[in-house]
């Protein structure tokens, strides 16, 4: 997965590959894969290896989306959390066990709770710099610390997203690298996906969804990919607007809200034509 990143570099360095909408912060595909290298070293430095579980609990954003493409990178398995389970975190760290948990500040609490039973666990990482009993993130990425060779096995376990649990506990579901890199290829065509595109996908990153719908599929064609953490009716009509979408992935509640929007507004967001 993570060389669709590299790809992306080599035909178009400098056009956007990854936009976090929020905070209007972009990465060329160019400077996506030198901070994918980053978060790689970061990760190896802290003990990360193949087949290590790699917990991610946190708001959308470009730190989330370099997250994954660093434990992608080393061949570790990037176990996804939705914020929204903040009480029940315990249960997601118990099933899949990881080595590393990486979260955001405002989920301090929430993580050192559920923590402190998890044998496997040996470093917490925050976002957004030091807090008590964990590294931080920014200081991590600026020592720079070298990624290991690129293990390039197709075969490995690379996503671990949860069930809604609607029969029961939430359980984890595990994708390849092979598989789902041709399922989201096969996407791509069906969509009629092209490099000139604009995908948004505001949904929890924590969901496969995203993975299948706003940020594989794209990447294929190297277009560009827009995530957003904080999505609500107005703000997020706005930031369709404002990015130029071409390509929306949302739920039904989303669209509905966006067709509701638009009717209040007198029309669709103006978004290049298809």
């Amino acid at each position: 997965m993570h060389q669709l990143l590299r790809d992306g570099a080599e035909r178009t360095p400098d056009k956007t590959a990854l936009r976090w909408v929020d905070r209007d912060r972009a990465l060329t595909f160019a400077a996506a894969v030198a901070e994918m290298e980053k978060f790689a070293g970061a990760l190896h430095h802290l003990g990360v290896r193949k087949g290590d579980r790699v917990t991610v609990f946190a708001h959308n954003g470009l730190d989330y989306l370099m997250a994954l493409f660093g434990c992608w990178r080393i061949g570790a398995i990037a176990a996804l959390v939705n914020v929204r389970f903040a009480d029940e975190l315990d249960y997601y760290l118990n099933d899949h066990q990881p080595s590393v948990l990486i979260y955001t500040h405002d989920q301090a609490a929430a993580v050192q709770r559920a923590a402190k039973g998890i044998a496997t666990l040996r470093r917490l990482v925050c976002m957004d710099g030091p807090q008590a009993g964990a590294e931080s993130l920014p200081d991590l990425l600026a020592a720079n610390f070298s990624a290991p060779d690129d293990p390039s096995d197709d075969s490995a376990i690379a996503h671990l997203s949860y069930t809604s649990g609607t029969t029961g506990r939430p359980k984890g579901a595990c994708l390849m690298h092979e598989p789902t890199m041709c399922a989201t290829r096969c996407i791509a065509e069906r969509l009629r996906i092209s490099a000139d595109d604009i995908s948004f996908g505001p949904t929890a990153l924590s969901s496969s969804y995203q993975l299948v719908g706003n940020l594989l599929p794209p990447l294929h064609r190297g277009a560009t990919v827009n995530v957003m953490s904080r999505w609500t009716q107005v703000q997020g009509w706005d930031a369709l607007e404002r990015t130029g979408a071409s390509l929306l992935v949302g739920n039904p509640t989303l669209l509905t809200e966006v067709l509701i929007e638009s009717r209040r507004r007198g029309g669709a967001p103006r978004c290049r034509p298809w």
